[in-house]
């Protein structure tokens, strides 16, 4: 079989001339992919593999790797309901997280949470559907593969790659990666109505479909900025050349590009995201995106350790400037590979270069240089070659099966090793267990698996993580506050005093950074939030409320502080100030309803009756608990209104709860 760009191939070339002449206007494609049984028994083939191999995740819970911060610990998905759909809805799309501007995504688990909650076995619905969104590129990647040219079963060859590569692993069983899932859905969708309006020159008009998929793939996920480039590495493909029509015909994309790549990187920054911490100059930044492309390109064939975090190095190493010898190797043969016109292989690494280049850390963002997420949408560029070459064997010859049969256990050694990989996502425990078994000396990891300790009960091995952590560097105001976390569950008072003193530290190490470091200065008003609650249970009232007062200065907008420092002046008897705090807190927080019951109370006892009765009535709105109507019930005490407190009493008798020996006197019960 002679090679693209081989003498024998140039001859047939000079008969049947594609590279060099001009080009003519592609055959329209007609559609008949539904009525071919044969494609429908294949893409099903391939889904029912793909959905096999990540099954297990259906088993899996949350994880402490941002999970906590899009959902778990979410306002916005955590307490949406009928009431405030529209009302969360909106701070969805006008609002960050951890940094980062996914809306689609983050509403996305605001619609499950309302559909199927979000307790541990709720979360399988979760996990069902970024299967299943996985299972849709899958298919669009399918369906791609035809309209490019490929048989049916080099396009199986694609599909069945894209779908059970073990670094999909990542971003199918990991939540919080529905970004790569969702965004990568919207994203194959316009490249496949792309695809299709120019092989039926109806360009203009597809463009009503490809512009609303650009911009929901955008909202998924920043990364879709790359579309346009994706583009023009097709029309390539196509044509055999680039021209100044094809890169002017995408102005309109490059424009949404700019715009959804701007707001993103300005929320980066505003976040101080765009910072990892290290000491890298950006020469030096180079040569880390060098590495890391060619790390991309060894785990393509050989998909080892797949952390979930890939930490930097202390120093700079020789092995990223050693990189750039086979990454200029690369060049010179995609260069060689475009002057011959073997399209195939510039077409491939052009669309995997294109979209993973923003994602080198080049720019630095986040606490590692590599993550096999990166490569979700990228990798099909190169699947893609994998794919071409494979439908040039010819299956009849021993040459063609042997490497067909070679393939074909390559495959299931794909698919084995996915499924394994899963199940490293089962939990926070088993997430950070792994990593700790592949990067001992990174910090985070044993934080966050003494966190997951911490919180499921296992108080002792949380403690020795801790302590394990803080012997890597006691530098980090982190995992004081964590361990503080642990101390203050506690009900015994020389434990709490524990918790203070981890809490003091946690302050002082941010205070002492929050002028260089953004990370500080935005923790320390939780920092101090959790030393004033932990001096409120031990009975030092004053030095709570002087610990709230300086969250305060810091981030007014943190609606913990006046939860907190409302209950501290509830015990200390100041309702006034309990009062103007409750209302503070309900500012962000409306639909609160044991919020909205203490504001009841607030107002009962600084003797607004009728504003009291109010709230006890929108409260019913959000809750039915009996602190409810035992509140109300005293509330209709003072304003006389015997009949309703006398009803208010009866009911909570006949659903068992106990009447307050207060009540009782008053009604004469």
């Amino acid at each position: 079989m002679a090679k693209s760009g081989s003498k024998k191939s140039k001859k047939k070339q000079a008969k049947q001339p594609q590279v060099h002449a001009k080009p003519t206007k592609p055959k329209a494609v007609t559609a008949s992919f539904w009525k071919d049984k044969m494609n429908l028994i294949l893409i099903g083939a391939v889904l029912i593999i793909t959905f096999i191999t990540f099954s297990d995740a259906l088993n899996n819970t949350w994880v402490s790797w941002d999970d906590d911060r899009n959902f778990m610990e979410n306002e916005y998905v955590r307490n949406i309901s009928a009431a405030n759909f529209w009302d969360y809805t909106g701070k969805i799309f006008t609002d960050d997280v951890i940094g980062g501007y996914n809306p689609l995504t983050i509403w996305t688990f605001a619609l499950e949470k309302m559909a199927f909650g979000m307790e541990d076995a709720d979360l399988r619905w979760w996990h069902l559907n970024n299967i299943l969104l996985h299972l849709l590129c899958v298919f669009l990647v399918f369906r791609i593969g035809l309209l490019l040219k490929l048989k049916p079963i080099p396009a199986v060859l694609l599909a069945l790659l894209f779908g059970i590569h073990p670094l999909r692993v990542e971003s199918v069983a990991w939540l919080t990666e529905r970004k790569d899932v969702l965004f990568a859905a919207f994203y194959f969708g316009a490249l496949f109505y792309y695809i299709k309006a120019k092989l039926k020159n109806k360009m203009l008009g597809n463009m009503l479909i490809i512009i609303p998929l650009f911009f929901l793939s955008g909202l998924s996920k920043i990364q879709a900025v790359s579309l346009p480039l994706s583009m023009l590495a097709i029309d390539y493909y196509l044509d055999g050349k680039f021209t100044k029509e094809s890169i002017i015909s995408k102005i309109p994309y490059f424009v949404i590009s700019i715009l959804i790549g701007s707001l993103g990187v300005m929320i980066l920054s505003g976040e101080g995201v765009i910072s990892d911490g290290t000491n890298f100059s950006f020469f030096q930044r180079l040569f880390i995106g060098s590495y890391s492309y060619m790390i991309y390109m060894v785990k393509l064939i050989y998909p080892y350790e797949m952390s979930p975090l890939y930490p930097y190095p202390a120093a700079f190493e020789t092995k990223f400037y050693l990189s750039a010898i086979p990454f200029f190797a690369i060049v010179g043969g995609l260069f060689y590979a475009w002057k011959k016109g073997i399209k195939v292989w510039v077409f491939g690494f052009l669309f995997f270069t294109f979209n993973v280049m923003f994602v080198l850390q080049i720019i630095g963002a986040g606490q590692g240089f590599l993550a096999d997420r990166f490569t979700y949408v990228p990798y099909f560029g190169m699947f893609f070659i994998a794919a071409y070459y494979f439908g040039k064997l010819d299956l009849e010859k021993m040459t063609g099966k042997i490497i067909a049969g070679a393939v074909a256990l390559y495959m299931l050694l794909f698919a084995w090793m996915s499924y394994k990989q899963v199940d490293i996502w089962t939990n926070s425990y088993s997430l950070w267990t792994h990593t700790i078994g592949l990067y001992p000396k990174t910090k985070v990891t044993w934080g966050n698996r003494a966190n997951w300790l911490r919180d499921n009960g296992y108080k002792q091995l949380a403690l020795e993580d801790y302590s394990h952590r803080l012997t890597l560097g006691a530098d980090d105001a982190e995992p004081f506050n964590s361990r503080g976390k642990l101390y203050f569950q506690s009900q015994r008072a020389d434990t709490l005093q524990l918790a203070l003193a981890d809490y003091k530290v946690a302050v002082d190490i941010a205070r002492a950074k929050k002028a260089t470091n953004r990370k500080y200065a935005k923790n320390l008003p939780e920092y101090l939030v959790n030393l004033g609650s932990t001096h409120a249970r031990l009975g030092n009232n004053a030095e709570a409320i002087k610990s709230f007062n300086e969250a305060e200065t810091f981030d007014p907008n943190n609606k913990n502080i006046y939860f907190n420092r409302s209950i501290t002046y509830h015990n200390i008897g100041d309702y006034s100030a309990e009062l103007k705090d409750i209302l503070s807190y309900l500012k962000f927080r409306p639909y609160d309803g044991p919020m909205i019951i203490n504001l009841g109370t607030a107002y009962r006892l600084t003797n607004n009756h009728v504003e009291a009765e109010k709230a006890f009535i929108r409260a019913k709105q959000y809750t039915q608990i009996p602190a409810l109507f035992i509140e109300e019930t005293r509330n209709f005490i003072a304003l006389r209104k015997y009949d309703q407190a006398r009803n208010n009493a009866r009911t909570l008798q006949q659903n068992g709860i106990e009447i307050p020996a207060d009540i009782k006197a008053a009604l004469n019960m």
